[in-house]
């Protein structure tokens, strides 16, 4: 999904598939996403790409790698506008009573 792949939509039906709730999706959207702006704040007070990662607890070179290719896709306000969204979907689908996972599925859409 963050990095806009088409791919992200059958993904997202495959989780289904195997009883992932949309909110469970939701939920680690949320926690990559303030993730990568965490990021986003400490390369922008100057710390280096590693030092970044580090302070904000990726430690694994596979993770490591998966951030950096995020962050070399992503742009922080898109990031933002992103997080914005997913607020307004989690409000629409909790008090709206949205179809869950069709707008999960449009916000996926959307942001890819």
């Amino acid at each position: 999904f963050f990095t806009k792949k088409k791919e992200s939509i059958q993904m997202l039906k495959n989780l289904y598939e195997i009883g992932h709730h949309p909110f469970e999706i939701q939920a680690l959207l949320l926690s990559y996403i303030n993730k990568l702006l965490l990021i986003f704040s400490f390369l922008e007070n100057r710390y280096s790409v590693e030092e970044s990662l580090e302070k904000a607890g990726i430690k694994y070179p596979f993770q490591k790698n998966i951030y950096k290719k995020m962050l070399s896709i992503q742009k922080k306000e898109n990031l933002i506008q992103m997080l914005k969204d997913l607020y307004s979907l989690e409000k629409n689908q909790k008090i709206q009573f949205e179809d869950i996972e069709k707008k999960l599925e449009e916000f996926i859409i959307s942001h890819i």
